[in-house]
């Protein structure tokens, strides 16, 4: 005897998998690919320690790929309930014609198998393939040609591409210090929001998801965002900024210890208690939560970043705070008593 499934019996399962799916893709496309490859990443036998890594950082690295991961975990679960094959075409019935193509990659995993290398080769792209890379907490100086040294920060990730015309560092994540010789061939760096040209010899760069942050330690900059290339910009000494792909936003003046990360220190002067914690939670693996109400308490200070246990101890010291470990991995900062 055979079966079918009429539309009304199709209904309950297609409304339990449409709920994920029209979250996940109401996310941007880049953090829904994001959440997939690590996905596939986690779903071998014995995940590396590399690869744990690596997860970790992401999913602690915006409020947006952790929102991303839940909703991957909970169409995971839905799958589990139905057989391999109807779980491919409810997820593909459910998601709206023209849907990122995430949710293309999300329908061969719900096939399994061969499948999900399909969708992990079709991931594998940028930062999983840099030249050079460091995970949570890592730190690490380059040595190139031409006399420059690239310091890269925790979780930061580069592709480096230099003749004997030009040199060019594509920062794929993270964060990186460059200090040049004088009178070597001008560098460049490029992130998907655009590029950065160094008109002297030391700067930072700062990649996000929505934007990037240019650092003129030394002489000046020029940004050019990728979509807009008439907004080119000159950052002068001692001034940041942040752009995106098609905009520029004013340059404001740089903090004089933004580079202590690459002496391995964070130094702070009166900033947000929120803002303190989202700068460590860089440099360890887990999640850092706080109450809303300590959010605005101001920390001044110096502090070691290979060790983030004793900062968040020193914090009890000066702050009528409680850190409280939720888990191994999930610390809540709140206020005392």
């Amino acid at each position: 005897m055979t079966s079918s499934l009429s539309p009304a019996a199709a209904s309950p399962i297609s409304n339990a998998i449409s709920g994920p799916v029209a979250a996940l893709e109401a996310l941007p496309a880049a953090v829904a690919e994001q959440a997939v490859h690590w996905f596939v990443e986690l779903g071998v036998d014995r995940p590396s320690a590399a690869t744990l890594s690596g997860w970790q950082c992401w999913l602690r690295a915006d409020p947006l790929h952790e929102r991303a991961w839940q909703h991957l975990k909970s169409m995971d679960a839905q799958w589990q309930t139905l057989p391999p094959g109807l779980a491919k075409s409810t997820l593909a019935a459910a998601a709206p014609k023209g849907r990122r193509r995430a949710l293309q990659m999300l329908c061969l995993l719900a096939g399994g198998g061969t499948a999900a290398l399909v969708a992990k080769e079709a991931l594998d792209n940028g930062a999983w393939h840099a030249d050079f890379r460091t995970a949570v907490g890592e730190q690490r100086t380059l040595e190139l040609d031409y006399g420059t040294q690239v310091v890269l920060n925790t979780c930061s990730a580069i592709n480096v591409e230099f003749s004997a015309t030009h040199r060019r560092l594509r920062l794929l994540e993270g964060e990186i210090l460059v200090s040049s010789a004088a009178g070597t061939p001008p560098l460049l760096v490029q992130t998907v929001h655009g590029q950065v040209q160094a008109f002297g010899p030391r700067f930072s760069v700062r990649r996000e998801d929505d934007s990037t942050l240019a650092s003129a330690l030394q002489g000046h900059l020029q940004i050019r965002p990728q979509d807009r290339p008439e907004l080119l910009t000159t950052l002068a000494q001692a001034q940041r900024l942040r752009f995106s792909a098609s905009s520029v936003a004013p340059p404001e003046a740089l903090d004089p210890d933004s580079d202590a990360w690459s002496e391995g220190m964070l130094i702070a002067h009166g900033w947000q208690l929120s803002h303190f914690l989202g700068e460590i939670s860089r440099y360890r693996r887990g999640w850092i939560r706080w109450d809303p109400a300590v959010a605005g308490l101001r920390v001044s200070g110096t502090y070691p970043l290979a060790d983030t246990e004793q900062i968040l101890k020193t914090l009890t010291n000066a702050l009528p705070l409680e850190i409280r470990y939720l888990t191994r991995w999930l610390v809540m900062v709140s206020l005392k008593g």
